[in-house]
């Protein structure tokens, strides 16, 4: 009878543990299938962009913006289109900056525009940080939406490194090698197995040294993920970067021809 009820208990034990507990593991290929569904689920997006750089041991700098992004996969060879209208501080409202987020880094382009000159200019990627809050040398501090998911999903090689639990949630370490990138080695992709959410990436560079760390908060919107909040530090600043989305709306249809430069010199997005 003791031993009935000591069977009884484990098959009711074993059968009441999560599906991802006594499930076979899905492959890396799965995996790698389930993080370009979840980017891929969101063909654009509008909400409130808070922007902070933490400064260690002095006041940060805060700045909002309204935000319009469109995931391209790939179309044009763009990965999306982000135009971001500054909303505060007083100083810098009315301020647009336009970038189409190229496959190619140095294809990528960028737009500024100055509402007390009325004009648009042509700018480098990372003028947004630069212009609103860093130095150019801390302007690598900030990612950019191809550093989410992007980075990873590109071809080169994989694979995983390490395999545990956060939370009671399954998390895996996916590396990835940069074979064509002169500045870094590779990167560390923490990600959840199962929902396809990166939760982490840190980047190192050819000696081992890890030269950026970035944190991902995820939200869910109308069944659809995005990111939330993003935190970032880097090797070569004390500063850190919070980016946080809030009012966030997806799939809304945005047409294409905002993304424009026409769109920064009109004005009807202030």
């Amino acid at each position: 009878m003791k031993q009935w009820i000591s069977v009884t208990f484990l098959f009711l034990f074993v059968a009441l543990l999560p599906v991802s507990l006594w499930a076979e593991a899905p492959s890396l290929e799965e995996v790698m299938h389930r993080i370009e569904t979840l980017d891929n689920a969101v063909d654009d997006a509008t909400g409130i962009l808070h922007f902070r750089m933490i400064p260690l041991g002095e006041k940060e700098e805060k700045s909002i913006h309204k935000l319009y992004w469109k995931n391209m996969k790939g179309q044009e060879g763009l990965i999306s289109k982000i135009l971001l209208i500054t909303t505060s501080p007083i100083n810098l409202k009315g301020e647009g900056f336009l970038i189409w987020e190229a496959l190619e880094m140095k294809k990528s382009q960028g737009w500024l525009y100055l509402p007390e000159l009325r004009q648009v200019r042509r700018v480098g990627l990372f003028t947004f940080e630069e212009h609103h809050h860093a130095t150019p040398d801390d302007a690598e501090i900030s990612p950019t939406f191809e550093e989410i998911t992007q980075k990873l999903t590109r071809p080169g090689p994989l694979k995983v490194i390490k395999k545990g639990m956060k939370a009671g949630v399954p998390l895996w370490v996916i590396e990835k090698k940069f074979e064509e990138s002169r500045d870094l080695s590779k990167g560390l992709f923490s990600v959840e197995p199962e929902s396809g959410k990166i939760r982490k990436i840190e980047y190192f560079d050819n000696d081992g040294t890890r030269m950026k760390r970035i944190r991902i908060d995820w939200q869910k919107v109308e069944g659809t993920w995005f990111w939330k909040r993003i935190r970032v530090n880097t090797a070569h600043s004390s500063k850190k970067v919070v980016m946080e989305i809030t009012e966030l709306k997806t799939n809304v249809n945005i047409p294409d021809r905002l993304f424009s430069d026409g769109t920064l010199r009109s004005g009807r997005l202030r």
